[in-house]
C-alpha cells in the first residue's frame, strides 16, 4: 500500500466473507486504523487469527459476537468499537445491511459496501471470471476499499465503484 500515508481512525468490517473482512483488516491495520471485526460462533477462530496478526501490526483490535441481521446487535457493535476506539470512520459492510451500517457509523470518512458480481448477476454462491481472465482476491479487493479511504480518492462521493475485473 504504498500510495497511502498512514491514516488515523477506526475500520469496523461487518459479516460477509471473512477472505475479504480479514484482508481489509490486516491493510487498514498497515494504514494505520484500528481494527473492529464482527463474528460469529463458528467463525471464532479464524477472526482469533485476524486479530493477532492485525495486533502484531501494533494497531488496537476489537472482536464482537453480533447477529448482523438484528438492528440492536449492530448498533451495539457500533457502540463497542465507538467506546474502544472513537468514532468508526471507515466502516467495510459485505453482509447487504447498509442502512444499519450507516445510521450507526460515526461522522465523515468512507462506508464501503462489498458484494460478489455473482450475487449482482443473478448467480449467487458461483465464482465468475472476469474479463480479465482471473478472480478477485481478497488483497486486491481490500486495497480498493483502503484506496477509497485515502486522501488520493478525496473527490469522489457518492459513487458506485464496481471493482469487477471488467464485468
Amino acid at each position: 500500500m504504498s500510495y497511502c500515508p498512514l491514516m488515523a481512525g477506526t475500520t469496523i468490517n461487518i459479516k460477509g466473507n471473512l477472505g475479504i473482512r480479514a484482508a481489509t483488516a490486516r491493510q487498514a491495520a498497515v494504514a494505520g486504523y484500528n481494527v473492529c471485526i464482527n463474528y460469529v460462533t463458528h467463525a471464532a477462530k479464524s477472526v482469533d487469527l485476524v486479530v493477532a496478526e492485525c495486533e502484531t501490526l501494533g494497531r488496537k483490535v476489537l472482536a464482537v459476537k453480533v447477529d448482523v441481521g438484528n438492528a440492536k446487535d449492530v448498533a451495539e457493535l457500533f457502540t463497542a468499537c465507538g467506546n474502544a476506539f472513537g468514532p468508526v470512520s471507515l466502516p467495510v459492510n459485505s453482509a447487504s445491511i447498509i442502512g444499519k451500517a450507516t445510521s450507526n457509523g460515526g461522522s465523515g470518512g468512507v462506508i464501503a459496501n462489498a458484494s460478489s458480481v455473482a450475487a449482482r448477476l443473478g448467480i449467487p454462491d458461483q465464482p465468475v471470471m472476469s474479463p480479465l481472465g482471473r478472480f478477485a482476491s481478497p488483497n486486491g479487493i481490500a486495497a480498493e476499499i483502503l484506496w477509497l479511504a485515502s486522501p488520493e480518492s478525496n473527490y469522489v462521493t457518492g459513487a458506485v465503484l464496481p471493482v469487477s475485473g471488467g464485468l
